[in-house]
């Protein structure tokens, strides 16, 4: 079965281009055969520094582009595809969705869609996570990446693990919830001005420095830990289920829910391995 992620947050600014960036990292560091759709024609910052075998497409509500984003389907028939969506597309990747039944369809072809859902822990992002969530009741999975990056004033996620409503939502669907970790915005600052892959960038101390350098290469280590611990990513390049290593939980007072469990509070907390870093 070949399998279909979506990288969104559908507002903008939440991190998840960078997500995106470190999913396809995962995918070449691990061999595994993928396709990349950009899909945010506006600004292709994925596409920009991971080009090869990258398909541009336009999701809009001019009809005559409309069957451009088909091509994620197909090519989802033969390999694995990683989907950049742009922020502010609701509407139009709903009516995608509906107007090709595309979550009939999945079944009949043997192709798995998901969402990644990633989020700076803002209400407006919470907000259309919840309304994802329940536009596609539960046909369309979705995943919530929480990205540590994006953090401001908090210094954890503890304030969403108590809004009740969420937790109900997350219950009810059984959706899991991962720590993205952050990286120092001054490493991140050169890799975006020189265009680098996560992987160049762990080598060119020439730009970032030794120490920057190595930073680059404890970062990469944690992503890949935590993808490592993801079933359906496993599952997406072929090879066997993953043995449900995940990074840790986050270092709150209260006990909070595993990552990767749903929203439950009899959930023992483990060690926290990610430090924690402001984007």
């Amino acid at each position: 079965m070949s399998t279909i992620l979506f990288g969104g947050g559908i507002k903008g600014g939440v991190g998840k281009s960078f997500f995106m960036r470190c999913l396809v990292q995962y995918f070449i560091h691990k061999s595994w055969k993928y396709t990349l759709i950009e899909a945010d024609a506006t600004i292709p910052d994925v596409r920009k520094i991971y080009s090869h075998n990258c398909k541009l497409i336009n999701f809009s509500d001019d009809p005559k582009k409309s069957h451009e984003p088909d091509i994620i389907f197909n090519e989802a028939r033969n390999n694995t595809v990683l989907v950049n969506l742009p922020s502010n597309i609701f509407n139009s990747f709903n009516h995608w969705v509906e107007s090709t039944n595309l979550l009939e369809l999945k079944s009949k072809y043997q192709v798995e869609a998901v969402k990644l859902f990633v989020t700076d822990g803002c209400y407006e992002s919470i907000e259309m996570f919840k309304q994802s969530i329940q536009k596609f009741d539960g046909k369309l999975p979705h995943i919530l990446i929480r990205n540590t990056g994006r953090l401001t004033a908090a210094s954890d996620f503890e304030y969403l693990e108590n809004k009740q409503e969420l937790r109900e939502v997350m219950d009810k669907y059984s959706i899991p919830f991962y720590d993205l970790p952050a990286l120092h915005s001054r490493e991140q600052y050169f890799i975006d001005e020189y265009s680098l892959t996560l992987e160049e960038a762990t080598k060119r101390d020439d730009i970032l420095d030794p120490l920057g350098c190595q930073r680059v290469v404890n970062f990469l280590e944690s992503i890949y830990s935590l993808l490592d611990g993801i079933d359906i990513i496993q599952a997406a390049s072929g090879k066997e289920k993953s043995n449900g290593k995940k990074s840790g939980t986050l270092d709150i007072k209260r006990k909070p829910a595993k990552e990767g469990d749903k929203f439950v509070e009899d959930i023992q907390p483990e060690n926290n391995n990610v430090v924690m870093a402001s984007n």
